[in-house]
């Protein structure tokens, strides 16, 4: 390989890098608010919340967020970090969402629109974050790589279980 394309390549893969550790850190600043959004309409929707709701809920779900940015912007191909990211923002967004139906629907009936709607997304975006976190960290960590192809068969099994789950929530009466 000629010099001119050693320094391209490098450069090319140092813009993908620059690129994902972009996108991590956004992905985590998009976390912090909705996690800080998520414990307003806690507090708003049931004064007496537990310790799960108001500290170790908000701590977990940063953590997992954090460390995926971390990993997400220093080895952006290695899929776990991604897996945190993801994971850690759909489980909060739906977490997010339930608070809203919540309020719309039992706090103060009518005050804000499209609560049974909220709902609906929430228990599907917080099952969905779960199992993401739980079921793909099992399989993938700590290279990001099944740890053979034999395993292959299983993380199809689980992402059948995702369409599947999904299919299922959208299809059920609401």
């Amino acid at each position: 390989m000629t010099e001119g394309a050693q320094e391209q390549n490098r450069s090319v893969g140092g813009v993908r890098r620059r690129a994902g550790a972009w996108f991590a850190w956004g992905v985590w600043t998009l976390t912090v608010p909705t996690t800080m959004l998520t414990l307003f309409f806690a507090s708003r929707n049931e004064p007496s919340s537990t310790l799960w709701d108001t500290v170790l809920l908000p701590v977990v779900i940063l953590a997992f967020s954090t460390v995926g940015a971390l990993v997400a912007s220093y080895r952006p191909q290695n899929a776990i970090g991604w897996l945190f990211l993801s994971g850690a923002f759909v489980w909060i967004a739906g977490e997010l969402a339930l608070e809203y139906g919540v309020y719309a629907l039992i706090t103060d009936p009518g005050a804000l629109p499209a609560g049974a709607w909220a709902v609906w997304f929430g228990t599907w975006a917080r099952g969905i974050g779960w199992f993401i976190l739980v079921t793909f960290l099992l399989l993938l960590f700590p290279t990001g790589r099944l740890p053979s192809p034999r395993w292959r068969p299983v993380l199809w099994g689980a992402v059948g279980f995702i369409v599947l789950y999904t299919l299922s929530s959208w299809l059920s009466p609401q």
